[in-house]
């Protein structure tokens, strides 16, 4: 048992078809840059006509794929440059930090959600998911979206600032009633948490704040929360999409995707 109540789970070798993140990768998965990708539209159109089958068990199943998928993740590193050349997270062939964790898994399955998730980090994820919820009606795979202020490693703010994210599991899919699913630790590996409660070396949580996965389940993604910050987004293949290289919400930003806390990581132990 680490820190924080995490379960440890040592990186396995990378699964058959699984995606690669380390340049030269042509590894291909549905969802996938280098999978033949059918469009947008059609991908919408056709789970638009699934879902008007029978709505209520098409969300149950796509709520037990989603777990399922982001599961299958298990022990994927959050990040290479918390390690050492010899260590062995480093050189790993997929890194996937929180947000990158969820998109991964969106984007293995578009041709089942019906839209493209956007490049951006949590902060957009938490603006596309607005239904929220009590801690009392969570249900696993359900989102948790945690706000807060960066106390070591980073100066600028996220927008609304929301920092992290994991997905519940509660007692009956995880290690107990407050159990998680997340990419929490910066040394470590996806990995299931025992509770939702932690303390962050890189930043003091203010709010925590539970949404539902339903917009998600019924073909919506739309950053109602933040609207401002995410007009150029096009998940249902309307519009071509921009992203600025210099915004805090390019592909490649994470939660502390920064170069302060790269040098903060050299120095911290935890």
């Amino acid at each position: 048992m680490g820190k924080g109540g995490r379960q440890v789970v040592p990186a396995p070798p990378l699964a058959a078809g699984r995606p690669s993140s380390r340049p030269g990768s042509a590894v291909s998965r549905p969802g996938s840059a280098t999978a033949s990708r059918p469009g947008t539209k059609d991908l919408r159109h056709r789970a638009a006509a699934r879902r008007a089958k029978d709505p209520t068990s098409d969300k149950e199943r796509l709520r037990a794929k989603f777990i399922e998928q982001v599961k299958s993740y298990i022990g994927v590193p959050y990040a290479e440059r918390y390690h050492k050349e010899g260590d062995a997270l480093h050189g790993q062939p997929l890194y996937l930090d929180c947000c990158g964790l969820f998109r991964q898994v969106l984007r293995d399955m578009r041709e089942d959600f019906g839209f493209d998730v956007g490049p951006w980090n949590q902060c957009y994820l938490y603006a596309t998911l607005p239904t929220k919820l009590s801690f009392k009606d969570v249900k696993p795979g359900d989102l948790l979206f945690v706000q807060g202020r960066y106390t070591r490693g980073r100066e600028r703010r996220q927008k609304g600032d929301i920092v992290h994210v994991e997905m519940f599991l509660g007692e009956d899919l995880g290690s107990g009633p407050e159990s998680t699913l997340a990419s929490r630790d910066h040394w470590g590996c996806v990995s299931i948490q025992d509770s939702f409660k932690y303390v962050s070396p890189w930043y003091e949580i203010t709010a925590l704040h539970w949404r539902s996965l339903d917009d998600w389940l019924e073909g919506r993604c739309d950053p109602v929360a933040l609207p401002d910050c995410f007009a150029g987004h096009d998940p249902y293949g309307e519009t071509a999409q921009r992203v600025g290289k210099k915004s805090v919400f390019d592909e490649c930003a994470d939660d502390v995707d920064d170069e302060a806390i790269a040098a903060a990581a050299a120095k911290l132990k935890v």
